[in-house]
């Protein structure tokens, strides 16, 4: 009778870790959602696609970055990594583990986040649309994201596990959806406008946010000490003022001012 009380008690506090962990994770992402596709006023764009492609990034985007960070890192005669980049650079602080976090990651993401916008194609006939559907592949990969690291950060305690959701609720999720709405701003371009708007230079610009954000926010992981934690809040400050520049555009073009 004991064993069986054990289990279910075990049991129910997995489950109970497994609900909240889904719920810290996935909620700052879905409101950052809610946000911003009600930030157009005109013609707003249907759940159905929004979610299609938030899913999308929560789960191919995610698995499809991860397997090109895999190929790249093997192209490159390194050793495969199980890791989050963060948390892997926090245990090699070596120019490739940096050079994961600051460039293949960002390459790789950006790109698969980006396709997700193509999901939605047919229901962009507007410029702004792109960056609404960029930023909802954006926010589903920093959902899924913010589960694995708040995962990792549940077994070192409830100090760090609390800090690192805060933190990732208000800077990564954030950076995640700004980004790639600049890529979805490319593509909605190029779909509205026809084949002389190229799409290229938006995925790279949004590739340079990401790189830019990690960099910022690796310094402490590098260094440590307490000058690079400013770093982190340089870090936290780019993705809200990235995310208001992002919502900014969207009502300008919503509201027909160009």
């Amino acid at each position: 009778m004991n064993k069986v009380c054990q289990i279910q008690a075990l049991v129910s506090g997995l489950l109970a870790k497994a609900l909240l962990l889904l719920f810290v994770s996935f909620t700052p992402p879905l409101i950052y959602l809610v946000w911003i596709r009600n930030t157009e006023i005109y013609e707003r764009e249907p759940w159905r696609a929004v979610l299609k492609v938030f899913i999308w990034g929560a789960f191919i985007a995610t698995i499809t970055a991860a397997f090109i960070e895999i190929l790249l890192l093997i192209a490159a005669n390194q050793a495969i990594v199980l890791q989050r980049e963060y948390e892997y650079l926090a245990r090699n602080k070596s120019f490739m583990a940096l050079l994961l976090v600051c460039a293949i990651a960002p390459l790789a993401e950006e790109f698969t986040k980006g396709l997700g916008v193509f999901i939605a194609r047919r229901y962009i006939d507007e410029v702004e649309d792109g960056l609404v559907y960029g930023a909802s592949s954006g926010l589903g990969f920093a959902a899924m994201e913010n589960l694995l690291y708040d995962l990792s950060a549940m077994s070192a305690g409830l100090i760090v596990f609390v800090f690192t959701s805060v933190l990732r609720a208000i800077s990564s999720a954030l950076l995640h959806a700004s980004a790639t709405a600049v890529t979805g701003y490319g593509i909605s371009r190029k779909i509205v406008y026809g084949p002389r708007y190229h799409i290229i230079p938006f995925y790279f610009l949004a590739v340079l946010m990401h790189a830019t954000f990690n960099f910022m926010a690796s310094l402490y992981l590098i260094f440590g000490g307490t000058v690079p934690v400013l770093g982190i809040l340089v870090a936290v400050i780019f993705a809200i003022f990235s995310i208001k520049a992002v919502r900014r555009k969207i009502i300008r073009l919503d509201r027909g001012m160009r």
